[in-house]
């Protein structure tokens, strides 16, 4: 039996929330799969196999390679990081800029929250955080003290996951969150990360203020799991790019919009 013959079929390849999810599967299995198999595992046209590899590649989940994709490395948090650059720091210096000082702050996994970290310029801050980046980050800086979270370590995204960064969050409060995103609807924050939406969602729940720093390039994609609705978020920072429909949506959801 073939990892495609152990395919559950009760995911829609219909939708892309349900493709997305089978192409992982796969992936996680077989460790690479070809465009060709997917169309016809899926049945879908080339086209439609191709954008969704595209659009997983994009969050990181996966590496394109010629005529197919294989499980992404322990280096690919380097390419993703070199992806918006421009973007990333306009968003980051906006997104710094709300910290007070003596806070303490969360700052979740990703390359746009990494950058909120290493712009931080306010003194006297707790910073906590499940991020290996982060805490590399801010480790120099004597001002700042460091909570590590604890967990099980995922070196693909580089943080920690799991019960033990769930627990922590639930038995602590902290005044803000930066967070990012692997897409962004008018439903909220989305992810593809299916082992990381845990501690994701306890982060929210323990903080006074959420702050969503996304450049608009996630507008463009659709991860499999939404994390948290608007109605869980304080703040979105993004750049010019991001549609105003999009935006206004969020704003209609009450959340504060800062475009940087």
């Amino acid at each position: 039996m073939t990892p495609f013959d152990r395919l559950d079929r009760s995911q829609s390849p219909d939708l892309p929330d349900g493709r997305h999810a089978q192409i992982l599967a796969l992936l996680k299995d077989a460790g690479s799969v070809r465009v060709e198999s997917l169309v016809e595992t899926l049945g879908v046209s080339t086209a439609t196999v191709r954008r969704d590899l595209q659009q997983l590649d994009n969050q990181g989940l996966l590496t394109r390679v010629f005529g197919g994709a294989r499980l992404v490395t322990e280096t690919s948090f380097a390419p993703r990081a070199q992806a918006h650059v421009t973007e990333k720091a306009r968003i980051a210096k906006r997104a710094a800029a709300l910290v007070a000082p003596g806070e303490t702050i969360a700052m979740e996994t990703g390359t746009t929250v990494l950058a909120v970290a290493s712009g931080l310029d306010v003194s006297g801050l707790t910073v906590v955080t499940n991020s290996v980046d982060v805490l590399l980050a801010t480790q120099p800086r004597t001002d700042i003290k460091v909570l590590l979270t604890g967990g099980a370590f995922e070196p693909t995204i580089r943080s920690l996951y799991g019960p033990l960064v769930e627990r922590f969050y639930a038995e602590h409060q902290v005044d803000r969150l930066f967070i990012g995103a692997g897409s962004v609807s008018r439903e909220g924050l989305r992810d593809s990360n299916i082992e990381a939406i845990g501690a994701k969602r306890a982060a929210i729940a323990s903080a006074r203020r959420t702050v969503v720093v996304a450049d608009s390039s996630k507008f463009e994609l659709t991860a499999l799991t939404l994390v948290a609705p608007w109605s869980q978020i304080t703040t979105l920072v993004t750049d010019a790019g991001a549609p105003e429909a999009e935006l206004d949506a969020v704003r209609a959801a009450g959340v504060e919009v800062i475009v940087a």
